[in-house]
């Protein structure tokens, strides 16, 4: 087993320049199509609780990085500590150790106090009751080890279109045709601990075979690109630093405080406009559907009105108004 686990670390060795391919592979989840790095990210921050994945060493690698050996290496995962769990009372209820954030697929699965508490979580949910924190946190676990599991049995994503239907084909469902082409995928991204090249010719080499309908993978490179620039972290970086320029204007009166202040709330508005444009681009409806969105709107409504009133009125502290207000 032990160099079983050196050979996936080794591969997360590669430069990730090297694997950028990855991020831009066309998958269909949830019932829509996407780049396979949304599809990664998702995964592995339900899962792990984060972004991005921290290996032995303290080095981060990328979500598709370490999500795509879930597909073939995916086994060999099961006694890596993966599964972010940090409610103390559910931890307590499994006899786990309650100083660990982290535990492995194989020991969730071989607790033996699991299935009676997965049992209650059905019940409840079969008669719509109102979960505790308890219950809420046994279900994202619920959630964690269903999706593993899908993704280790290449039940998700989907990376073939069906021919003549909407849905895609996950590796299960691959024919002896389909599993060669993805086995060329997998032997490039192999190649590469050793340095040699081969895995953007066998993407490419998938994608064209896989003769993905144009308008559904049109939006990739723009999701990847909104992936990457994270527009809304960017402006409520711009928006704090403006707030804490104004603070220190108002102490020191210089102008330059001040005026350092407006441009980086305005680049906090743009960015946050930006950001709206990109995601209702890659939605095609307004970004109003959920609560994240609807509180971005509001931060986005506060400084548009307040740089609108400012430019009429004059008045400095609608600045402190408009990046304290979408900040928060």
């Amino acid at each position: 087993m032990s160099v079983i686990f050196s050979i996936i670390f080794s591969l997360l060795t590669v430069n990730a320049s090297e694997l950028d391919v990855l991020q831009y592979f066309p998958v269909q989840d949830g019932g829509r199509v996407k780049p396979f790095q949304t599809f990664a990210i998702e995964s592995l921050e339900l899962i792990y609780g984060r972004e991005a994945y921290k290996d032995l060493e303290g080095k981060k690698k990328s979500a598709a990085e370490i999500v795509f050996t879930w597909t073939f290496l995916g086994e060999h995962w099961n006694e890596i500590p993966l599964f972010e769990l940090q409610y103390g009372e559910l931890k307590k209820a499994l006899k786990l150790d309650e100083a660990k954030k982290y535990f492995s697929f194989a020991e969730l699965l071989k607790n033996e106090r699991l299935p009676a508490l997965l049992q209650e979580l059905n019940i409840q949910i079969e008669n719509k009751e109102k979960m505790d924190n308890f219950f809420q946190a046994l279900q994202r676990l619920s959630n964690q080890l269903n999706l593993f599991s899908a993704i280790q049995k290449g039940l998700v994503p989907g990376f073939i279109p069906e021919e003549g239907g909407t849905s895609w084909k996950s590796i299960e469902k691959f024919n002896q045709e389909d599993a060669l082409q993805w086995q060329s995928v997998v032997g490039g991204f192999v190649k590469m601990v050793s340095g040699e090249s081969g895995l953007k010719a066998a993407v490419d080499g998938f994608r064209s075979y896989a003769n993905y309908p144009a308008p559904e993978v049109a939006k990739i490179s723009s999701e990847v690109h909104y992936n990457n620039l994270k527009p809304f972290r960017w402006a409520w970086i711009f928006l704090v630093l403006s707030l804490l320029l104004y603070a220190l204007y108002w102490i020191l009166k210089k102008p330059i405080l001040f005026q350092s202040s407006m441009v980086l709330t305005i680049a906090g508005f743009f960015m946050t406009t930006y950001g709206f444009i990109l995601r209702m681009y890659l939605t095609g409806r307004p970004p109003v559907s959920n609560m994240y969105e609807s509180v971005v709107w509001v931060s986005w409504g506060a400084l548009f009105f307040s740089l609108i009133f400012y430019f009429f009125k004059r008045r400095k502290f609608l600045f402190l108004a408009a990046s304290l207000v979408s900040s928060i």
